[in-house]
């Protein structure tokens, strides 16, 4: 075996135990320059098995065989036009989680047009915490006029088309924190694949509020269902109750409470 190879499959490994890394902690990892690493990281990611990004290094847990079936291209994502999408869906699933928020919970919302909806129909009186990184949240609860709400934003650098902020150094302050129920977004629900989303810096955030959260609650419309993109960031598993609209089948019905997930079709 080859030294590049080598280095090559080392890469994965460290990637497939922690994800993402920077370019500085893998080179320190396997003892060589900055400038091999990026040359390997080049190489892997031109075979799909890496992807890179402003702030880090992601697997791609599929690798060369990732699915092909219902992956949309990631430069035709953005929140603007995914917001204009099965709009009425998206109001009654979020009016429906908003009754899961209680009083003095401590609750973290999620990126997604169908989370950040969850501030339209919470009571003007209810006092709880707010955890989120997503900036159309972050706006909605400064406008709200409820003072006994309060915001904690986890912030770092800003990705204007998906508007959320992502920064490695909050995943320490993540795993301080205590949440009762995180309602949690998706581009892609598939109970072969878990749940994907548009853009790779999205995923370690959203599996560290995973790891620290009491109750993991999904939110999407029926047309995510059997969809995958190519970020994966959380298996059937992690999650507690899925909420979605009539438009879920029968067959992924019976698919999704196999998997002991509690669902709630509104």
């Amino acid at each position: 075996m080859s030294a590049k190879t080598e280095r090559s499959t080392k890469i994965i490994d460290i990637l497939e135990k922690r994800s993402p890394c920077t370019t500085k902690e893998l080179a320190a990892a396997l003892d060589v320059s900055e400038m091999t690493i990026r040359r390997d990281v080049a190489e892997l990611s031109k075979k799909n098995i890496i992807t890179t990004y402003y702030g880090g290094i992601s697997l791609n847990k599929y690798g060369e065989s990732l699915p092909t079936d219902n992956i949309p291209p990631k430069k035709d994502y953005s929140f603007e036009t995914e917001r204009d999408s099965h709009c009425e869906e998206k109001m009654k699933i979020a009016q429906f989680a908003s009754t899961m928020v209680e009083p003095f919970d401590s609750i973290a919302i999620d990126n997604g047009t169908t989370c950040c909806n969850i501030l339209n129909y919470i009571d003007e009186d209810t006092s709880c915490i707010i955890y989120t990184y997503s900036l159309e949240v972050m706006n909605r609860v400064i406008q709200m006029n409820n003072e006994k709400l309060r915001l904690f934003i986890f912030g770092g650098y800003y990705h204007k088309y998906i508007k959320i902020f992502e920064y490695n150094e909050i995943l320490d302050t993540i795993k301080k924190m205590h949440i009762n129920k995180l309602f949690l977004g998706t581009v892609g629900v598939s109970t072969t694949y878990g749940l994907s989303c548009s853009q790779p810096y999205e995923i370690a955030i959203r599996k560290a509020l995973i790891e620290i959260s009491d109750k993991v609650i999904l939110l999407a419309d029926s047309s995510k269902i059997g969809k995958s993109w190519f970020d994966h960031y959380a298996d059937l598993n992690d999650i507690d109750i899925f909420i979605t609209d009539s438009g879920i089948t029968p067959e992924q019905k019976k698919e999704f409470e196999s998997k002991n997930i509690i669902l709630h079709i509104v």
